[in-house]
């Protein structure tokens, strides 16, 4: 047991060592003082709730609650530990330490520059993906658009749900032009 401890803690102050190596300097830097936001003031509804903690806690109220009944239903809770639930734990914990989502997403825009986007936008993606599965809701609106649809309908409720998501209206192409 103590060489596994001894192991464990130099492969640690291994990693740690190589990842303050591989760090550039600039990140090394004591952090600049946070200073107001001059973007908090528009009065755009996005912008208000951008620079508001009120969205932030109460994603993280609802992730916390979900982690306490997670973990209370468990039957083994160290066992019920996987993957996405950490995840979800981490992006809960980024959200209290920071507040408001505009600093979330300015931090972790510079922590990675390249992948900032898909790293906060991924989780809830998924979490929305396993809500339409799991409650089988895709199967109702699946079902509903079905009994909409008739061969006349059909490229109206198409244009409609292009407009709805903003995308470009359906061209149409007469044949025999």
């Amino acid at each position: 047991m103590p060489d596994a401890f001894i192991f464990a803690l130099i492969a640690t102050v291994l990693v740690i060592a190589a990842a303050l190596a591989a760090t550039p300097a600039t990140l090394l830097q004591t952090p600049e003082r946070r200073t107001p936001n001059v973007e908090r003031r528009t009065s755009h509804p996005g912008s208000w709730l951008e620079h508001s903690s009120i969205l932030m806690y109460f994603v993280v109220l609802l992730g916390g609650a979900y982690l306490v009944r997670y973990f209370s239903q468990a039957a083994d809770p160290l066992n019920a530990l996987n993957l996405n639930i950490l995840n979800l734990a981490f992006l809960l914990l980024g959200f209290l330490l920071h507040g408001t989502p505009a600093r979330l997403m300015r931090a972790v825009q510079k922590a990675t520059p390249a992948v900032w986007g898909v790293i906060l936008q991924f989780p809830f993606y998924a979490g929305i993906a396993g809500v339409i599965t799991a409650t089988h809701l895709n199967e109702q609106v699946a079902s509903l658009f079905v009994r909409v649809s008739t061969p006349a309908t059909f490229p109206s409720l198409v244009d409609l749900l292009r407009r709805a998501r903003r995308l470009r209206p359906v061209r149409r192409i007469e044949v025999g032009d």
